[in-house]
């Protein structure tokens, strides 16, 4: 599972945080890298902020400069990610990734795909059972909490309760990824 978060959701916008979420299965924990991303120059230059996206997300521009260089987030995805990863918005997560990684100057290994077809394979109950969780947890529009909430969604889905363990998208990525 993967999600973004934006500076706004213009043709400008630029990606401000990202969080790639793993789940390998029922008796694994949800793992979690998450991130700020420190804006290039060029996006302090041409990007767009917006104060309504801040407030829904609620980041402040300063706290940017904490954020991972697209130079080190752009890898860490393209091993966490790869070869898929599942995103309620795909089109905007795409559209952000592509410039993240166009800033970074790598190519992207993974393909973005909706969060729909993460649920072809679910019987009707467990469909519900997944959509009432999602829609009791409202999403809080920061990168990590949207993308666990998501697979805590399908671990309801199936009956399964699931521990969550987050890590920093700059710390050392595990060897089996």
């Amino acid at each position: 599972m993967i999600d973004l978060e934006a500076s706004s959701v213009t043709p400008h916008s630029t990606p401000i945080e990202v969080a790639v979420a793993i789940w390998p299965g029922p008796s694994h924990p949800i793992e979690v890298w998450s991130s700020l991303i420190r804006p290039t120059q060029e996006w302090v230059l041409l990007g767009d902020w917006d104060d309504g996206s801040a407030d829904l997300h609620g980041i402040a521009q300063a706290e940017l400069q904490k954020g991972v260089p697209v130079e080190t987030a752009a890898p860490c995805l393209n091993t966490l990610a790869a070869p898929s990863a599942f995103s309620d918005a795909a089109s905007l997560d795409s559209h952000w990734i592509d410039k993240l990684f166009a800033a970074a100057g790598i190519s992207r290994r993974f393909e973005i795909l909706p969060f729909d077809l993460a649920l072809a394979e679910l019987e009707a109950a467990q469909w519900y059972r997944q959509r009432r969780f999602v829609e009791r947890n409202a999403p809080r529009h920061r990168a990590a909490d949207d993308a666990t909430r998501l697979l805590r969604a399908l671990a309801r889905a199936i009956n399964v309760d699931v521990h969550v363990i987050r890590h920093d998208l700059a710390a050392p990525l595990p060897a089996s990824r």
